[in-house]
């Protein structure tokens, strides 16, 4: 038993070092979706009315398409495409949102071996060092996870925005048809 329990905690100890991989690089990315949501907010601001579109952006295309669809079908299709584009965009801020606190809680109870075994024989350096990692991916891990929420909780609402003006296009495209 006490092999398997060695097993047990070199594994888990060998974890904490691409955990701490794993938060800087999530910690990165929540930066570029911060930037990007405040980068969209600005150019949603500039644009103004959705209608007058011409600035290459997804939903500036999903519009020309359904303009340009040669009928229903194809419109659907480029609607459930549109749809498509906007959850892979949202798909970033839905994995730090999970990911990242997940991330946090390993690196929060990795090191806290360690740094029990360090209080049991009085190593107190031992004891503060791992706490201080401890609770240092704690933080970081909910910091991403807030970021990814916050990116995601805007982009859904964003997205489903975009979407009722095209669905909006499409089903004023089949009024003037019939």
């Amino acid at each position: 038993m006490d092999t398997l329990t060695q097993a047990l905690f070199f594994l888990s100890n060998g974890l904490l070092v691409p955990v701490i991989v794993g938060l800087l690089i999530m910690t990165a990315l929540a930066f570029v979706q911060l930037g990007a949501l405040v980068f969209s907010a600005w150019r949603r601001g500039q644009r103004g009315d959705p209608q007058r579109l011409d600035d290459g952006s997804p939903l500036a295309a999903a519009l020309a398409t359904v303009r340009a669809a040669p009928s229903s079908d194809h419109r659907q299709y480029a609607i459930a495409q549109f749809e498509e584009t906007l959850a892979t965009r949202l798909s970033t801020a839905r994995i730090l949102t999970r990911v990242g606190p997940m991330l946090g809680l390993m690196g929060t109870l990795i090191p806290l071996g360690p740094a029990l075994t360090g209080l049991a024989t009085g190593d107190l350096l031992t004891l503060a060092e791992n706490m201080r990692v401890a609770f240092a991916t704690t933080v970081i891990g909910l910091l991403v996870g807030g970021v990814g929420f916050l990116t995601a909780h805007i982009g859904l609402r964003w997205s489903q925005a975009d979407l009722n003006v095209v669905e909006f296009a499409a089903s004023q495209i089949e009024g003037d048809a019939t």
